[in-house]
C-alpha cells in the first residue's frame, strides 16, 4: 500500500504501454520488417536487404570458418585449428559503436558463430523468452518461437 490509488493506475498504465511496445515489435517480426542487429559478416543496404559485408577480409575470414568446420567436424576442433594458425576473426561488440575487433577466437565464439540462424538463411525471432523473476533470459524451444522464416540472402556464399 506503499503507492496508493495514483501510484497502482500509473503502474497499471505502464505495464499497458510496456505491452503495446511488445505487441508492435512481435507484429513488425511476422511481417518481416523488424530489422534486428545483423552478425559480422552480413550487413543491410537499402529496401532492408541482407547482403555480405562489403569488406572482403571480413567475408573471407567467416567463409573459412564454415569451410574449416565442413573438414573437421566440430566447433572444438576448428577453435584449435584457428588457434594453432594463430588467425584472427573478426568481432563487432555491440558496444563498439561498429568498429571491428580482430583477435584470436576463443571456443564461445566459434559456438555462437554456428548458433546465428542468419549466417543459414533463416531471420528467427524470440529465440530466447526473459523470466520476469530477475530478468533472467533463457533459450526458446524452436516450436515455441514466435516468429521464423527464411529470407533469399547470403547462405550459398558464406558456406
Amino acid at each position: 500500500m506503499l503507492l496508493g490509488l495514483k501510484g497502482q493506475l500509473s503502474e497499471y498504465e505502464l505495464r499497458g504501454i510496456c505491452a503495446r511496445m511488445i505487441g508492435e515489435q512481435r507484429s513488425k517480426a511476422l511481417r518481416g520488417e523488424l530489422k534486428i542487429p545483423l552478425p559480422i559478416g552480413l550487413e543491410y543496404i537499402e529496401a532492408d536487404r541482407v547482403v555480405l559485408d562489403p569488406d572482403q577480409s571480413i567475408t573471407e575470414a567467416m567463409a573459412l570458418v564454415f569451410k574449416i568446420f565442413r573438414r573437421l567436424g566440430s566447433a572444438m576442433q576448428t577453435m584449435k585449428w584457428f588457434q594453432r594458425q594463430a588467425i584472427r576473426l573478426p568481432s563487432r561488440p555491440r558496444t563498439g559503436n561498429g568498429k571491428v575487433y580482430w583477435g584470436v577466437p576463443n571456443y564461445g565464439q566459434i559456438q555462437r558463430i554456428f548458433r546465428i540462424p542468419r549466417y543459414g538463411g533463416c531471420y528467427a525471432y524470440s529465440r530466447t523468452h526473459a523470466h520476469t523473476p530477475g530478468w533472467v533470459r533463457a533459450a526458446c524451444p524452436p516450436a515455441q518461437r514466435s516468429v521464423a522464416g527464411v529470407y533469399s540472402g547470403c547462405q550459398q556464399e558464406l558456406h
